[in-house]
């Protein structure tokens, strides 16, 4: 069972941040966006076939984010921190 990787683009975010899922085909998880204050201000759940996830940032206030993708199934954490500055 290959380890999910993910690549977050651009950082620093304005308006969008894309997540790159590089994972196998059975992966099942969600991403959620945590303030510095580790609130979650946003979070979803891909399908098991959708690589490539565009999240709208425009309604977050400046400053850095951590980027969580947890796996369902094995409950592996995957952490990046994100910065929005518009």
């Amino acid at each position: 069972n290959k380890l999910a990787m993910i690549s977050l683009y651009p950082n620093p975010a304005q308006e969008q941040l894309t997540v790159q899922l590089e994972t196998s085909a059975t992966t099942v998880g969600k991403i959620t966006l945590v303030n510095s204050l580790g609130k979650i201000v946003l979070s979803y759940q891909p399908s098991t076939d959708e690589r490539e996830v565009i999240l709208n940032t425009s309604a977050l206030s400046n400053g850095m984010y951590t980027c969580i993708w947890t796996d369902t199934k094995s409950g592996i954490n995957i952490t990046k921190k994100i910065v929005i500055n518009k």
